[in-house]
């Protein structure tokens, strides 16, 4: 199976599976024009199943549609978010699952808890969806959470209202109470999106009554508890992004292949572009009075004249504190929040080509601070023949390329998780070789923190 699965086949099958292990779910929105349609993300209410079950029933909807998960994610209070993709896919593809055990924010902790709604809920093509009196209920909830209600939002809330009006005002005013349900009732039936919009900090205020009844001891401290020993593991220990390099003489093709990443990856991750370093400071040159912006493009690489000695370890060592203490602050806090950090060149460049960066100094200098930088998750060279790369770019001579392509060639021999790409082929073949990589890293990771 491939990214061109129909997305009826796929959802169809992950809807088999959780029926088959008998997951007590409701989906909680965007399910009208599933399946012949597939949403980014499917978002369900669940109850009466462990994070081991939940981990169990994804390993298996992976298997019976050759998909693999690219991202387990904790992202509340036995909240938790997996990401689906196929190993290898040329364009964006993006399949989400997302449980919830009750409905919550940082600002509204267990504002809603969804008991009746699943035991209300309706079978409907093929998967289990709420009854429409409880989804009225719960969109306004979500709506004022978000701030968002507009008059599409409110058109979908009164259609589901029209099915069961009686039934509706009644689960409207059981959790809003008398008067705000009333009020509510009112807006919904009058279309009044600006009566909403007029009255979130009341209906907010609302919102954290409830937070506050529902956040009962036993359930802070088993949040607290969840939160110790799942949530801060999963985001702070084991960050769900990366950071790639992408490495090679001119004519690699780096700027190409660097934008079809972008766009292959972006269904799994948010995809974060650095130019060499993690950009903790400007280039030195940029310090000056009236420093004129530099080009993104070098047509000259070696035609500028190096620094002297002293210069150039000054301006080595200030770049050196931002590949380290610049990937604590910017690259690992991005992989925390699920970024791809790609860089076009890393201080893996130096071995290479340390003319490019003006340095008077011995090659050998950067190998004796190797040990201090920090190391992508991945590195990729990108290799063609040396005439190959000519024929692409002519700003550097054919024994540079030479002799640039056997540097990089050396500096990959033996290293772990430094990977060596035959450019020398359609960039379509490239940038699967490359996506197939990342995603199966991932893969292997997540599964590390799946409860067996």
């Amino acid at each position: 199976m491939n990214e061109n699965m129909m997305p009826r086949t796929l959802i169809t099958k992950v809807f088999e599976t959780l029926h088959q292990r008998q997951l007590d779910y409701c989906i909680q929105n965007k399910y009208e024009l599933m399946p012949d349609e597939m949403p980014s993300d499917i978002d369900m209410f669940y109850r009466n199943a462990s994070e081991k079950d939940l981990d169990s029933i994804v390993t298996e909807i992976c298997e019976k549609t050759g998909t693999i998960v690219t991202q387990k994610i904790a992202t509340g209070y036995y909240q938790f978010t997996y990401n689906l993709s196929f190993a290898e896919i040329s364009n964006r593809f993006q399949f989400q699952l997302d449980f919830y055990y009750e409905l919550s924010s940082p600002s509204f902790p267990h504002v809603y808890l969804p008991s009746d709604m699943l035991d209300t809920k309706r079978y409907y093509k093929c998967f289990y969806v709420p009854k429409q009196s409880y989804e009225v209920c719960y969109q306004v909830i979500r709506r004022i959470m978000k701030k968002d209600m507009d008059r599409e939002h409110l058109n979908n809330i009164f259609q589901c209202y029209q099915c069961y009006p009686d039934e509706s005002n009644d689960v409207m005013k059981k959790y809003w109470g008398d008067c705000w349900g009333n009020q509510i009732i009112s807006a919904i039936l009058n279309n009044d999106v600006f009566w909403f919009q007029d009255s979130y900090k009341e209906l907010r205020g609302v919102l954290t009554s409830k937070s506050k009844a529902n956040s009962t001891w036993v359930k802070i401290f088993s949040q607290f508890k969840f939160s110790l020993t799942r949530f801060f593991p999963y985001r702070i220990l084991n960050p769900v992004g990366m950071s790639i390099a992408i490495l090679a003489p001119d004519g690699g093709g780096k700027s190409t292949i660097i934008s079809r990443l972008t766009d292959s990856c972006s269904g799994s991750f948010d995809v974060c572009y650095k130019y060499f370093r993690p950009g903790l400071f400007k280039n030195v040159g940029q310090y000056k009075p009236n420093a004129t912006p530099e080009p993104k493009d070098n047509p000259n690489p070696h035609g500028k004249k190096p620094n002297g000695l002293l210069k150039s370890f000054v301006r080595f060592l200030i770049y050196n504190v931002d590949f380290i203490v610049g990937y604590l602050l910017i690259v690992w806090p991005a992989k925390i929040k699920r970024k791809l950090v790609i860089f076009d060149r890393y201080y893996y460049d130096y071995f290479a080509d340390i003319y490019r960066y003006h340095y008077s100094f011995p090659k050998y200098v950067p190998r004796l601070f190797l040990f201090m930088i920090p190391s992508p998750d991945l590195t990729f060279i990108l290799d063609a023949p040396a005439e190959v790369l000519f024929e692409r770019k002519k700003e550097l001579p054919l024994e540079e390329l030479v002799r640039q392509r056997d540097a990089f060639l050396k500096f990959a021999k033996n290293r772990k998780n430094v990977f060596v790409i035959d450019a020398n082929r359609p960039i379509e073949d490239i940038v699967k070789d490359i996506t197939s990589k990342v995603f199966m890293t991932k893969n292997q990771r997540a599964l590390k923190i799946f409860r067996n």
